[in-house]
C-alpha cells in the first residue's frame, strides 16, 4: 500500500493558521469614540480602551479617531510610552466634535491626559499626538494635560478649565499649543511639573522648540503663560509665545506675570495682548533671568499691556539683568496707581525714566519706540482694538506673529499692528490720550486725539467732567481740573459719513490733593512763590481760619517733625501768634478770593535777604469755625 504524502496535513496547517485572529496596526480615519457605544469594530467606548489599541498593535500610517459628544464625560487618560510607528508623518489625532468632555484624572495620576511617566531630566514620552476639539477640565490638583520628554505634541481648539492647571509641557520638542481657550485654573501643575515655574500655559525645563499662539487666557488665579526654568542648563530655547489673549489673570506666583518669563533662551514673545486685573499688584510682563550665564530671548516686543491695578506694566528682575538684542514698539496703561515699569523693587512711573535706564536694562536701542497711552481694548474680555488704538498701524514686523489671533495675516493695512489683533482701517472709531493723567490739583491735563476715520472727521465734543456738559470742540484741548478727584472723560466724533463715535474712559483723571508748594529763584535774593491749599474744594473745605507755620529747624527729613510734619523753633512760635486777618499768609481768615484762595502768591526780592543761604519748612494748618483742627498741607522745604 502507498504511503499517504503530507499534502493533507500542509493544506490542514495553512486553513488553520489562516483562521486565527491577526493583529494589523491601526492605519486610517475610520477610527471613532463614542461611549454611547460598545468597543469593537472601529469604535472606542472610553479613551483608554483606544490608547490599549494603538499602544499594544501601533500604527502603519497617521490615525484619526473622531470623539462624539454625546452628552456623557469621558474618563481621563494616560499614555506613558512612545506609540510603536508614530512618527512626524504617521500622526495620531484625538479630533472632537462638539468639545466632547474629559472630566476625571487618568488612573494613577494627578492629570486628566498624561503624555509620558518619566521625571523630568529623564526620558521615555510618546510622540506625534494631535488633541483636537476636546475639553479637558476635573483635575483638582494636576494639570488639565501635561507632557513630559515628548515630541511634536500639538494642542489645539481645547476648552480647558476648572482644574490646578491647565496646559504644561517638560522635556518637550517641537510642540504646539494653539486656538485653546484656559480659564479657571492656577499653577498647580503636580509631578513632574513644578509649582514654582507654571501658568495656566507651562513651558519648563530643556524644551524647545515649542510655539504658544492664539490661546484666550482668562480668568485664572496665577500665571496667565510661563516659559522658564530654574538655571542656564535647563532654560527652554527657541520658544515662541505670540498673538495670545491674557486677561483678569493676577499673575500669582513664584515668577509671577500675566506673562512670565525665567530664562527663554532664542525666544520670541511678541504681539500679546495682556488685560491685569484691578487689585493685582503684579506685573503684565514679569522677565526674569536674564544674567550673564543665561541664554537671553531673541525678542520681546509688540506687546500691548493694560494693568488695571497698581502693579507695573512690565518688570525686570534686577538691575544686572540682560536685555534681548530686541526690545521695542511695546504699548504700556498703567493704572492709575500703578506703576509704569519696575526694576527688582524700584518703580518707573513715566515711559521717559523707564528709557532713560541705564545699561544692561533698557540703553543700547531698547523701548525707543515703546508707547504708554490708552490701549483703546473693545470691552472687559474682549482684547481687539478699532483703528483708534495707539496699537493700530504701529507695530514692527515679526515673521513668527503673522497670523493673528482671528487667523488673519499681517498686516492688513500696510503696517503691523501691536498686540494679538490686526485690526480693519474702516469706520469711524473714537480715541483719544492724555500723556499726564495724576497730580496734584489744580490739574491741567493735555488731551491727544488719536480717533480714527475711514473718511474725514469733521467734530469732536468733549466732556471733561462727566457731566453730560460739552467743555470743548477743539480737536486736541486742554483742561485743568481745579478740585481733587476722578474724572470720567468722553469723547464723541463725528464725519458726516459713519455713525458717531464715542470713547468713554471711566476715572481716567486722577486729581489729587492740593499741594502746598514753595519756590525761590535763588542765587540768595531773597524772593519766595507760596502757592497754597485753597479751601474753596478738597481737604480744607469749610476752613474759617489758618496758619502757615514755618521753621528754620531742617536737620529731618521733609515732613519728618513732630508738629503737623515740622520742628517747632522760635520763628514757628512767633508766627503761631501773629493776628489773624484775611489776606494774612501766616495767620489768615478765610476770604476769597484772598490768600489762600486768590492762587500764588509772590514776595519780591528782598523779602527773605536775611534768610539767605539758609532751608525753612513750612505747612498749612486750617481750623473749623469753632477753632477745631481740620487739615494739615504736606510739608514743603525751600532754600533761599
Amino acid at each position: 500500500m502507498k504511503r499517504m504524502t503530507s499534502t493533507w496535513g500542509a493544506g490542514l496547517l495553512a486553513l488553520t493558521v489562516s483562521a486565527l485572529p491577526t493583529f494589523a496596526q491601526l492605519n486610517g480615519n475610520l477610527y471613532t469614540i463614542d461611549n454611547s457605544q460598545p468597543t469593537g469594530g472601529t469604535n472606542y467606548a472610553s479613551f483608554l480602551d483606544a490608547v490599549t489599541a494603538l499602544t499594544s498593535m501601533g500604527v502603519s500610517g497617521p490615525v484619526r479617531f473622531t470623539v462624539a459628544n454625546t452628552g456623557t464625560p469621558y474618563a481621563g487618560f494616560a499614555i506613558t510610552a512612545p506609540i510603536a510607528g508614530a512618527s512626524a508623518t504617521n500622526t495620531i489625532t484625538f479630533l472632537g466634535q462638539g468639545l466632547p468632555v474629559i472630566n476625571t484624572v487618568a488612573a494613577g495620576f494627578t492629570q486628566a491626559v498624561r503624555l509620558g511617566t518619566a521625571a523630568v531630566g529623564t526620558i521615555g514620552g510618546p510622540t506625534d499626538l494631535i488633541f483636537d476639539g476636546l475639553e479637558i477640565t476635573g483635575a483638582p490638583t494636576g494639570a488639565a494635560l501635561i507632557a513630559t520628554q515628548c515630541d511634536r505634541i500639538v494642542v489645539r481648539n481645547c476648552r480647558v478649565h476648572t482644574s490646578g492647571s491647565g496646559i504644561c509641557f517638560n522635556v518637550s520638542r517641537d510642540c504646539l499649543i494653539e486656538d485653546n481657550e484656559l480659564y479657571g485654573v492656577a499653577n498647580t501643575v503636580g509631578t513632574p511639573g513644578s509649582v514654582t515655574y507654571a501658568g495656566a500655559i507651562s513651558v519648563y525645563y530643556t524644551c524647545n522648540a515649542i510655539t504658544i499662539q492664539r490661546n484666550r487666557v482668562r480668568d485664572c488665579t496665577g500665571n496667565g503663560i510661563f516659559v522658564g526654568s530654574s538655571g542656564p542648563t535647563t532654560a527652554p530655547l527657541n520658544c515662541i509665545v505670540v498673538n495670545n489673549f491674557v486677561w483678569n489673570t493676577p499673575g500669582l506666583g513664584t515668577y509671577p506675570g500675566g506673562i512670565a518669563l525665567r530664562r527663554a533662551g532664542s525666544g520670541i514673545i511678541s504681539n500679546n495682548s495682556v488685560w491685569m486685573p484691578a487689585g493685582s499688584t503684579l506685573p503684565g510682563l514679569n522677565y526674569t533671568g536674564g544674567l550673564a550665564a543665561d541664554p537671553l530671548p531673541l525678542e520681546i516686543s509688540n506687546n500691548v499691556i493694560k494693568h488695571d491695578g497698581t502693579g507695573p506694566c512690565v518688570r525686570l528682575e534686577g538691575t544686572t539683568t540682560l536685555m534681548p538684542p530686541v526690545f521695542d514698539y511695546n504699548l504700556y496703561e498703567p493704572g492709575p496707581g500703578g506703576n509704569f515699569g519696575a526694576v527688582a523693587a524700584v518703580n518707573y512711573t513715566t515711559l521717559a525714566s523707564w528709557q532713560a535706564l541705564a545699561a544692561p536694562n533698557i540703553a543700547g536701542g531698547k523701548e525707543v519706540n515703546s508707547l504708554v497711552a490708552p490701549v483703546g481694548f473693545i470691552a472687559p474680555g474682549d482684547l481687539h482694538i478699532t483703528p483708534a488704538s495707539p496699537a493700530f498701524n504701529s507695530g514692527s514686523a515679526v515673521a513668527a506673529a503673522g497670523i493673528d489671533i482671528d487667523l488673519q495675516a499681517r498686516p492688513i493695512a500696510g503696517v503691523e499692528d501691536r498686540g494679538a489683533d490686526e485690526t480693519l482701517a474702516s469706520g469711524l472709531f473714537a480715541g483719544f490720550s492724555a500723556p499726564v493723567r495724576s497730580g496734584p490739583a489744580s490739574l491741567t491735563v493735555n488731551f491727544v486725539d488719536s480717533s480714527f476715520s475711514s473718511a474725514t472727521i469733521t467734530s469732536w465734543a468733549w466732556d471733561f467732567n462727566n457731566d453730560g456738559m460739552i467743555d470743548s470742540t477743539l480737536q486736541s484741548p486742554s483742561f485743568t481740573y481745579l478740585c481733587p478727584g476722578n474724572y470720567t472723560v468722553s469723547l464723541t466724533v463725528t464725519d458726516g459719513v459713519n455713525p458717531p463715535s464715542n470713547r468713554t474712559l471711566a476715572n481716567y483723571i486722577s486729581a489729587g490733593n492740593f499741594r502746598f508748594d514753595l519756590a525761590t529763584t535763588g542765587g540768595g535774593v531773597g524772593d519766595l512763590l507760596i502757592t497754597p491749599v485753597p479751601t474753596t474744594c478738597g481737604l480744607a473745605v469749610g476752613a474759617a481760619t489758618g496758619w502757615t507755620l514755618v521753621s528754620l529747624a531742617t536737620t529731618l527729613p521733609v515732613g519728618a517733625g513732630p508738629v503737623f510734619g515740622i520742628v517747632p523753633d522760635s520763628t514757628t512760635f512767633i508766627f503761631l501768634f501773629s493776628p489773624a486777618s484775611p489776606g494774612n499768609p501766616i495767620s489768615f481768615v478765610v476770604a476769597p478770593p484772598l490768600y489762600p484762595d486768590g492762587g500764588a502768591l509772590p514776595l519780591p526780592p528782598g523779602t527773605f535777604a536775611a534768610l539767605a543761604g539758609l532751608s525753612m519748612d513750612a505747612v498749612m494748618v486750617f481750623l473749623t469755625p469753632a477753632s477745631g483742627f481740620l487739615y494739615a498741607s504736606n510739608v514743603d522745604r525751600v532754600t533761599f
